[in-house]
């Protein structure tokens, strides 16, 4: 059995491990942050990227390789204990901030969204945005959107599923 000593400082060494991957491909400390959290059985390493320029998928690919997930295959679960856990996301604050700045763009666009359903909406940028017929998911999430050339669609595995107030932001609005 491990002593406490011994998981405070793998809890440590993780953190530190997965600092220097991102700092090792251009993230360093002002641009990612890294945290780690400990749950009832299991535990988490909350990577905070604090630049909105930053793709969150950009930093998950390095540091997804740190996740250990434990599975019962034949149940199709995830087994309760051990488990470590990444999470990457934006600093709230300038989320919110974001957010906020952009707050009547984003309620015109949803209605403009809700108002042409299934149909291609072009904003003053080039951004296209599309409400699919029938969608009543999160409206603030955009499933279909055109940029520089290319079609995004309906593909959360891939990333191309982003939030209203991100895709404003990238494209300069």
């Amino acid at each position: 059995m491990k002593s406490l000593s011994q998981f405070i400082c793998e809890k440590n060494e993780l953190v530190t491990v997965i600092a220097n991957e991102l700092k090792k491909n251009g993230y360093n400390q002002t641009k990612a942050s890294v945290k780690y959290r400990s749950l009832t059985w299991d535990s988490a390493v909350e990577i905070t990227v604090k630049d909105l320029k930053i793709e969150l998928e950009s930093i998950e690919k390095i540091v997804k390789k740190f996740e250990k997930v434990r599975w019962d295959d034949k149940a199709q679960e995830i087994l309760t204990g051990g488990n470590t856990y990444i999470d990457v996301k934006y600093d709230e604050k300038l989320v919110i901030a974001e957010k906020n700045r952009l707050k009547s763009l984003i309620k015109d666009t949803i209605d403009k969204m809700k108002a042409n359903e299934g149909q291609w909406i072009k904003l003053k940028n080039g951004l296209e945005l599309s409400l699919p017929k029938g969608y009543f998911g999160s409206e603030d999430l955009v499933y279909c959107y055109k940029w520089k050339g290319k079609t995004f669609m309906n593909n959360r595995d891939k990333g191309f599923i982003k939030p209203l107030w991100l895709l404003l932001f990238r494209t300069g609005l």
